[in-house]
Parts: C-alpha cells; sequence; structure tokens
C-alpha cells in the first residue's frame, strides 16, 4: 500500500512539476510577445509624434510673462476666513437669482476687498500675460496638485467677481466690466494648466465670475459700444475645447506612469498583491498599457459631442463598460466624465444667455425694440444663434413688458420659466433647474 502511495504521489507531482514548467513557459512566451506589442505600440505612438510622457508635452513659458508668478503671490496674501467664504458663497447665489445685495452684506463685502486688495491687484497683472506654468518641470506621477491654491482660486476668483459687482453699484461700471473680462482672461490662461482637477476648479471658478457679469450686464442700461466690447470676448470656445487637451494629458500621464510602474521606478502597491502576483501578472499588463489610449481617445471623441448628444446615447457608460475586468489600471485611471460634461454644460449656458441676452440689448439700441425671435440676431449681430447644450434646440426667449428673458432649459429638460437653482446636487435636478439672463428695463431706460 505504502508503495503505491509512493508511486501516485510521484506521478502527481511530476504533473504539478509538468504543469507548472508548462504556465512557466506559456507565462515566458506572453511575456515576451506582450512585452514586444508594446514596445512596437510606443514606437508607433512616437513615430506618429504622439506624447508618452508629460515631459513631451511640456509648454516653454518664459517667467516674465508666466501668470503662475502672480497667482502665487495672490494665494500667498489672500486671507479669506470661513465666515467670509460663507458670505461670498451666499452673495454669488443671490446674484444667480437676481436679488440684489443688501446694506449689510455690501458693508462687510467692502472690509474684505480691502483687506485683500493686494492680492487682487496680483490676480488682475496676472490676467496682462500670456502663459501659466505653475511648475518648473512637468512629471508622469508626482505632479503636486497644491490643493490650497486650488482652493484659494474659487475664493480669489469669487471676489473678483463680487468686488466688480460692487464697483458698478459704486458708477464704476467701465471699471467692472473690466476687471470681469480680465477675470476671464486669467482663467483662460489658468487653463494651460494639465489634467482634469485643473480643468474642475477652473469651471468653478468661471462660473461664479459669469454670474457677476451677467448680473451687471442685465441689470442697467449699457452703450452700445461697450456691449459689443463684452460681446467680442465673452465666449465659452476655451472651455470647450480644453477640455480635450486635458484628457490628452490625463492619457500622456497614465502611459508615462504605468512604463515607470513597469520599469519598477514607482510604487506597485496599488495592485494589491505582492510582488510574485505582480511578477505573473506583468504580462498583461503590458498589454493594458496598450489600452490607455484606446479607452482616453473614445472619451476624447465623446466629449466633443454636444452634451444632449453624449448624454442620449449614454456612449460614456459603454466605454467604461467594455474595459476588460481584468485591466484594473485602466478601469482606475479612466475617468467618469458625466458630471464634468454636466458642468461643462452650465457653463455653456451661462455664458450664452449672456451673450444672447447682449446682443438683444444691442438690437434694441439698433431697431428701437428687443427682438420678436432670436433669428433676427443672425448674423448682423451674431454670426450664428447658439443651441441649448441640454436639448440641442433653440434657448427659450419671451419678450415682457419690462424686457426679455432667455434661457435654457437644464438638466431636467424641462421649461421651469427661467427659475434656476445654484446648488446642483445630481445630474438630473427634480426642481427648477434652468440657466438664465433675465433683463428688465425701467420704462425710462
Amino acid at each position: 500500500m505504502g508503495y503505491k502511495l509512493r508511486k501516485i504521489l510521484l506521478r502527481i507531482g511530476i504533473v504539478l512539476v509538468a504543469l507548472i514548467a508548462l504556465g512557466l513557459i506559456i507565462r515566458a512566451v506572453f511575456n515576451y510577445t506582450s512585452g514586444k506589442k508594446l514596445e512596437n505600440f510606443l514606437d508607433q505612438m512616437k513615430a506618429e509624434g504622439i506624447p508618452v510622457t508629460m515631459k513631451d508635452m511640456e509648454p516653454e513659458c518664459d517667467p516674465r510673462y508666466n501668470a503662475a508668478v502672480d497667482w502665487k503671490k495672490a494665494a500667498a496674501s489672500l486671507s479669506i476666513e470661513k465666515n467670509q467664504r460663507e458670505l461670498l458663497g451666499q452673495t454669488i447665489e443671490d446674484l444667480f437669482l437676481g436679488n440684489p445685495l443688501e446694506k449689510d452684506v455690501k458693508g462687510r463685502i467692502q472690509e474684505l476687498v480691502a483687506k485683500n486688495r493686494e492680492a487682487l491687484n496680483f490676480m488682475l497683472d496676472a490676467s496682462d500675460k500670456s502663459c501659466f506654468k505653475s511648475q518648473d518641470e512637468w512629471s508622469d506621477y508626482d505632479y503636486e496638485f497644491e490643493v490650497q491654491n486650488l482652493i484659494q482660486m474659487i475664493q480669489g476668483t469669487r471676489l473678483l467677481g463680487v468686488d466688480a459687482v460692487m464697483k458698478t453699484e459704486e458708477g464704476h461700471f467701465k471699471e467692472a466690466v473690466n476687471q470681469c473680462l480680465a477675470a476671464r482672461r486669467f482663467l483662460e490662461l489658468h487653463l494651460q494648466e494639465p489634467f482634469l482637477v485643473n480643468y474642475l476648479v477652473n469651471m468653478a471658478c468661471m462660473k461664479q465670475v459669469a454670474v457677476c457679469l451677467n448680473y451687471i450686464v442685465s441689470t442697467r442700461k449699457i452703450e452700445t459700444e461697450t456691449l459689443e466690447k463684452i460681446l467680442r470676448k465673452w465666449d465659452a470656445s476655451p472651455w470647450t475645447e480644453e477640455l480635450e487637451w486635458k484628457l490628452r494629458s490625463e492619457k500622456t500621464s497614465s502611459i508615462g506612469a504605468s512604463l515607470l510602474h513597469l520599469r519598477g521606478e514607482i510604487d506597485t502597491d496599488w495592485l494589491g498583491g505582492n510582488e510574485l502576483y505582480y511578477w505573473l501578472f506583468r504580462p498583461v499588463y503590458k498589454n493594458e498599457i496598450t489600452w490607455i489610449p484606446k479607452v482616453f481617445d473614445r472619451l476624447i471623441e465623446t466629449v466633443k459631442m454636444p452634451y444632449y448628444q453624449s448624454r442620449d446615447s449614454k456612449e460614456l457608460e459603454k466605454i467604461l463598460d467594455e474595459i476588460p475586468w481584468y485591466y484594473k489600471r485602466v478601469k482606475m485611471i479612466a475617468p467618469n466624465l458625466g458630471a464634468l460634461l454636466l458642468k461643462r454644460a452650465t457653463l455653456n449656458a451661462l455664458f450664452e444667455t449672456a451673450r444672447i441676452g447682449m446682443a438683444c440689448k444691442i438690437y434694441r439700441d439698433l431697431n428701437g425694440d428687443f427682438p420678436e425671435e432670436l433669428s433676427e440676431l443672425s448674423p448682423e449681430i451674431l454670426e450664428e444663434i447658439p443651441m441649448d447644450p441640454f436639448t440641442g434646440k433653440s434657448y427659450v426667449y419671451r419678450k415682457e413688458d419690462s424686457g426679455f428673458m432667455v434661457y435654457s432649459v437644464g438638466s431636467n429638460q424641462r421649461d421651469d420659466g427661467g427659475k434656476g437653482t445654484w446648488q446642483i446636487t445630481q445630474m438630473v435636478m427634480e426642481k427648477d433647474d434652468d440657466w438664465a439672463c433675465v433683463v428688465k428695463f425701467n420704462p425710462t431706460d
């Protein structure tokens, strides 16, 4: 019995050794073929001029013309406490809803502006520069997101916008308009920073400035020449176009960091396994790297679509669902852009309703009354009439006795009469969520 058992165990051992040897051979072949595939993939990208590291994308930026230098000075001197942040946040919401500033609010904001005048001046100085580069060298895996600076940027641009509203009410209208345009220029420069986190913060800042300018231009009579100047400069195209570039930078950074990881130059703990686990799955990981551009290129094509098309086609969900389950890193780094595209659509609506509103005021100056239909604005005042990003149809336009309203129906695609909600808490709002420009005149205007 002992002899038979030893014979059986020996055979089992031989089979196990053979299976292990076969597995190692298969793993070696797979590792070699996946390595060659990755090598050919990288060679092809380089031949086509596609960057594979952030160093390949790093722009030149002369320190003399670098807006980030002035911004860092502004961030270092900004001093806005928690209760003051809440005050500014509530003020922006009130302006969005068309509510004038209360007397006590004005006094508190004036004190805050005086306290931070130096920081605001640094931000205005930054708007005159030609590039924005906050770090000396771009890296694939240790790009420092200075969270405090990003928070400061939200507060600083918010204060710039509210200060412009205050200047308007003090009679300094042209200075106020120029300040809003300078804030927009500063944020346009900041779009040169890579990665989606910078883009998200930038959009939040720009929405606040847009609310302030919309309030300024919709609540008073403005000379046609000034309106035309604002109209030439007030557009959302950089925020539409730069999102594609942000995704390209995310793609390049992901490829570069993955290659560093493959070479063992950065930590491998993200896999959740030990060194043996990593060694076994190294061939899979090589193949996975070639999947990164496939996913990001599809995301880039999706963000080029109008918002309502990408939402209705559910293309974003399809892209993420089609990633093989065993490609853990790709699943981790591929962004879910649904909420981001919603935010971009609301920003577009804020820009475009304001542009239509200004065009209607110019039309009134030229023709004595507001247009009956928005189509009357093109091509003399607007090259083309923008479409509501939430529906792909015309914005709602309604003449009233003392003015007009023009608005987007928002994510619920329901006409809520121009009533909007500043705080978006879900992808499709059940309550009012229109994005509007409301213009009313006194009989003497």
